[in-house]
């Protein structure tokens, strides 16, 4: 994982840093055009390109930090050989909807993949600019640690696998032997 950073240390107008796989970084390495942590989030977002955006909390921050776990969220339980219809559908889009809008949610857009492609779907194409703001005031109680190579504990926005499940429209159904996903 390789931190991103234009300017000096003193010029970096934003308190948050991006961190980005080997491939990537020399990607944004070889692009002129990006100035800024702030522009660079905004590029990788766009594509779907899988970034990190995370938080160096201040001294008297620490203290603030309790990353604990959200409460489950499920789309539920069905029986054995139940098929999903159109209400179900709209139940699991009002679900996903709710789990992205709220702050720690633009955490979907960082991810890329299936998950940034669901995102920008139900949040529309103007919530990737929502990424150029960095990381939510839930970082310090939802977050998740990220452990810088110098030792240094950062912080990023995370969501939980429950979450994830609902993004990604995850039923459980009970087999009788075992849980079947769906």
């Amino acid at each position: 994982v390789f931190r991103v950073r234009y300017g000096s240390e003193d010029e970096c107008q934003t308190t948050w840093s991006l961190f980005v796989d080997a491939t990537t970084a020399l990607e944004l390495i070889r692009r002129r055009g990006i100035t800024t942590v702030a522009d660079a989030a905004r590029l990788l977002a766009g594509r779907g390109t899988r970034f990190c955006v995370a938080l160096l909390p201040e001294p008297r921050e620490r203290a603030r930090v309790k990353l604990s776990a959200p409460s489950p969220t499920y789309l539920g339980w069905r029986p054995v050989g139940w098929r999903p219809g159109g209400r179900d559908y709209r139940a699991y889009e009002q679900r996903a909807y709710e789990v992205l809008s709220q702050p720690r949610g633009r955490a979907a857009l960082w991810r890329g993949g299936i998950v940034w492609r669901l995102a920008v779907e139900m949040l529309g194409p103007s919530s990737i600019a929502s990424v150029a703001e960095g990381p939510s005031e839930d970082i310090w109680e939802w977050g998740h640690e990220l452990l810088e190579a110098r030792g240094e504990s950062w912080y990023e926005d995370a969501l939980s696998e429950h979450e994830l499940d609902v993004i990604c429209g995850v039923y459980k159904v009970y087999t009788g032997e075992s849980f079947l996903v769906c």
